[in-house]
């Protein structure tokens, strides 16, 4: 079973899983095909333009129409002179939350801030992290293991 994370572009990324091993689902996806439970809208599937790449059991998906900053973004280490040690407690815990797909004033609400202080941990992370947005900086920080990637829902109701 991989674990699959999917970019298609800023704003939209979804979490996943799909049965067979990781390196089989990248080399799938790296030759052009897509495997058929992957679940991308049908937009971003007839143009089949992804690329993928694996972390652990884990795998980036991510759809080429995008810049390919993203990429490279992602594949890099923290910028020179960071450390993980950099993000405080709620750094962390506004990364977690969007990882787990909270919205702004989700978060802002669960930690009882206001979506301004919300946005300016946002920023700080991007920053932090050499990233250009929230999605960007879930995608790094689940990579550099500084957040934890939420358990696929359950279908079963």
């Amino acid at each position: 079973m991989a674990k699959i994370l999917v970019i298609l572009d800023e704003r939209s990324f979804f979490w996943t899983e799909l049965s067979g091993p990781a390196g089989e689902t990248v080399q799938t996806i790296n030759s052009g095909s897509l495997p058929d439970d992957l679940a991308i809208p049908p937009a971003y599937r007839q143009d089949g333009h992804f690329c993928a790449f694996q972390n652990g059991e884990m795998v980036i998906v991510i759809w080429k129409g995008q810049p390919g900053q993203i990429v490279s973004i992602l594949r890099s280490d923290l910028p020179k002179g960071r450390t993980q040690s950099d993000l405080n407690l709620r750094e962390k815990q506004v990364l977690q939350l969007l990882t787990e797909g909270r919205s702004i004033k989700q978060i802002a609400d669960r930690l009882r801030l206001t979506t301004r202080t919300i946005r300016f941990y946002i920023n700080s992370l991007n920053h932090k992290l050499g990233t250009h947005s929230a999605e960007q900086s879930v995608g790094k920080g689940v990579i550099l293991g500084l957040c934890q990637m939420p358990a696929p829902p359950n279908d079963d109701g």
